[in-house]
């Protein structure tokens, strides 16, 4: 590991805990140094070992040999006995999606070849007990007390991607279904009484005003179609956008940018998508979760945001890059991190209640979380939520509104606080 990348994983170590003087920390591998970190091996082991680390058995990725402790102390040494910094910086920096060259049809990293699949830690922020060993060697090396920079936080988002075309939803599916006549008896009603139960941001505003919380809402700017694949059912020149902007920033609430399809890799294509927005927008998050390691950083760089909040796994929650806490992703060509903000995604919608993805019921929500809000209160990190706007409607998504107001209430009992993206970028600056 050569020094651009110790100095990048110390930079995202500065980003969780209040403290920033590694210049005058020793590491080394010789008894001159106060921290000695042991190498692991080259390679991610096929079965790597699992140590007790704060209450949870951990995997080190590189290690295979099992010592008798993680951090162990002689005379004035500590010595971590395991490899710690290539696993953060290989979690962290995204190099494992380098690494896999299959993609699923939206040319999207998949779960199920990812490490925390095959390793099962998806929803152990791993990275973080990484850091936290770290901490506590430093804390031992040099008899000081490292706190943390900020406290558990829940950011509350939604994707609006559709709001208009729930009628023509409810027809074609009743089509689909050879149902014509069902189809004929949805299409005069709603000549008589419009079908819109997509058209409810104002109804998220108002539970959310209830709720004493602010989110932010990520707006697609094309509403044309690529291929199969539908970006917006609505234009950002509508009364009924135009007002909702306005509803949204009374709240002091956030405006954000749901970049359209196939911009994640096109510069041009995303910087008109920020300028259709119109809305001094200062971050982002790609429409499907679109994500390619080698080339969307550079995408956001060169536009200027200052936060993404696209890095999920669309199949399951948890924690993609292993961590629970805002991050900087790293350049490869250029060896420095980037300079925008990555707010890891955690919990999507989409993720438990699609079948072929995760499949829960909503009864069952609350508990399945519940582990993850665990986590992420021990490290004093970042919860991401992303609720589409269809989740709050009973139409094709009924009790998920609920569930979503009981996720509000299980943090709030974790005394959370309740931030939008944008407050996230400017506590960390």
């Amino acid at each position: 590991m050569n020094q651009n990348q110790l100095k990048y994983i110390f930079k995202n170590f500065q980003l969780i805990y209040n403290w920033n003087d590694f210049e005058n920390v020793s590491f080394g591998e010789n008894k001159s140094a106060k921290i000695v970190i042991l190498k692991g091996e080259e390679e991610i082991s096929d079965s790597p070992i699992k140590v007790e680390w704060k209450g949870k058995n951990i995997p080190f990725l590189f290690n295979e040999i099992k010592k008798e402790e993680v951090i162990t102390q002689k005379e004035n040494q500590v010595i971590i006995n395991y490899d710690i910094f290539f696993p953060i910086f290989y979690l962290l920096s995204g190099k494992q999606e380098l690494d896999v060259k299959k993609r699923d049809k939206h040319n999207r990293f998949e779960y199920k070849n990812s490490v925390q699949y095959k390793f099962d830690f998806v929803e152990i922020p791993l990275v973080n007990y990484y850091f936290d060993i770290l901490k506590s060697a430093i804390e031992m090396a040099y008899e000081i007390k490292i706190e943390f920079r900020n406290e558990f936080s829940t950011c509350l988002t939604h994707d609006i991607d559709e709001v208009n075309s729930a009628w023509k939803h409810r027809i074609r599916i009743a089509l689909e279904n050879k149902k014509y006549l069902k189809a004929v008896s949805f299409y005069l009603k709603h000549l008589i009484r419009p079908f819109y139960p997509w058209r409810n941001l104002d109804e998220i505003l108002d539970l959310e005003k209830m709720q004493g919380v602010s989110s932010t809402f990520f707006f697609l700017t094309n509403n044309n179609k690529i291929g199969e694949i539908k970006n917006a059912d609505y234009e950002l020149k509508e009364k009924y956008i135009q007002k909702m902007f306005q509803n949204i920033k009374a709240q002091n609430s956030e405006i954000g940018l749901h970049g359209s399809y196939k911009t994640h890799d096109d510069s041009v294509a995303f910087e008109k998508d920020i300028k259709l927005l119109n809305q001094n927008t200062t971050g982002n998050r790609f429409h499907f979760l679109q994500w390619k390691m080698d080339k969307t950083p550079q995408v956001i760089e060169k536009s200027g945001l200052k936060y993404d909040t696209t890095l999920g796994f669309q199949e399951q929650i948890g924690f993609r890059n292993g961590i629970c806490n805002p991050f900087y992703l790293y350049d490869f060509e250029n060896e420095k991190a980037y300079d925008f903000l990555e707010i890891p995604l955690t919990i999507m919608d989409c993720s438990l209640a699609f079948k072929n993805y995760m499949g829960i019921e909503p009864k069952k929500v609350n508990e399945i979380i519940n582990p993850i809000l665990q986590e992420i209160k021990k490290f004093e990190g970042v919860l991401t939520i992303n609720w589409h706007n269809t989740f709050f409607s009973d139409y094709t998504n009924e009790h998920w509104k609920e569930v979503y107001t009981e996720i509000i209430g299980n943090c709030k009992v974790k005394n959370s606080k309740f931030v939008a993206c944008e407050q996230i970028c400017e506590s960390l600056n």
